[in-house]
């Protein structure tokens, strides 16, 4: 239950329904709360670990969006080709 509550508080906080949002918005608040531990004297091993993942998801995130809109532009090309083609006809 209390899964679904944070879940819901992150949908109203970033105004975003996809869950790839919600976790990148986690993972920045995770992470500032790490920062702060740390600048407190807390040693907290975990946080150049989550600074990697979450710089690799970014990563992948952006590249597979790329493919995305290739695939997109690949799409409206065809398109135009068989409209040419219906023309023809």
């Amino acid at each position: 239950m209390a899964t679904f509550e944070v879940l819901d508080e992150l949908m109203e906080i970033t105004g975003a329904t996809e869950l790839h949002k919600h976790m990148w918005f986690w993972r920045r608040v995770l992470i500032r709360e790490m920062k702060a531990l740390g600048e407190r004297g807390v040693d907290v091993d975990s946080l150049e670990s989550l600074k990697q993942t979450h710089a690799r998801e970014t990563t992948k995130l952006a590249a597979l969006t790329d493919v995305i809109d290739e695939s997109l532009a690949g799409i409206h090309e065809k398109e135009h080709h068989v409209a040419k083609l219906d023309l023809n006809d």
